[in-house]
């Protein structure tokens, strides 16, 4: 497409869109899992670390899935899981992390001058409805839900569907 511009793209393929958009960041938080094009052995370094070289020749290499949280205003990564396979908990492993600082992971691996403190308060999120992401609290067959945070009157805690205030009903609520 950059070669021959958007015209040409518009030609070849149909119609090209540009997609959802968002102004604020956490407006709109995009999730999806892919495998990974990698291959890495299917242990942790502490048990690859007490192993005879027997053993480690017998350990089998696999493709990880990647699940990803991307900020759709600023095309940040803000939560990140590996898996051997996609599964609701690194689905929610992934939720969970874009509201930490992920610093320590940049220090895990040597990184010391770097930061990775993309926090957001997400708004809503939106997913391709994959088994990865499951019922709760992704909505199984809807690809979007919404959080609400009580500004002060609920104090930090997430609404739940049991004890909506008026101004959250009518979209599906995050229990974290």
């Amino acid at each position: 497409m950059q070669r021959e511009g958007l015209a040409a793209a518009i030609r070849k393929y149909g119609s090209v869109e540009p997609g959802r958009t968002a102004s604020a960041i956490g407006q709109i938080v995009l999730f999806d899992a892919w495998r990974s094009h990698m291959k890495v052995l299917d242990c942790t370094r502490e048990e690859y670390n007490s192993m005879t070289e027997e053993e480690r020749k017998n350990v089998r290499f696999i493709s990880p899935w990647i699940t990803t949280a991307e900020d759709l205003a600023t095309r940040a990564i803000v939560g990140v899981s590996f898996s051997k396979t996609p599964n609701q908990e690194a689905s929610l492993e992934c939720l969970r992390m874009i509201y930490r600082d992920k610093t320590y992971l940049f220090r895990d691996i040597g990184l010391k001058d770097s930061h990775w403190n993309f926090v957001c308060m997400m708004q809503e999120g939106s997913n391709d409805s994959g088994s990865e992401f499951g019922d709760e609290p992704f909505g199984g067959g809807g690809a979007v839900f919404q959080c609400c945070k009580a500004s002060g009157e609920l104090s930090d805690e997430w609404c739940s569907r049991r004890v909506q205030p008026p101004w959250c009903h009518g979209t599906l609520l995050l229990d974290l």
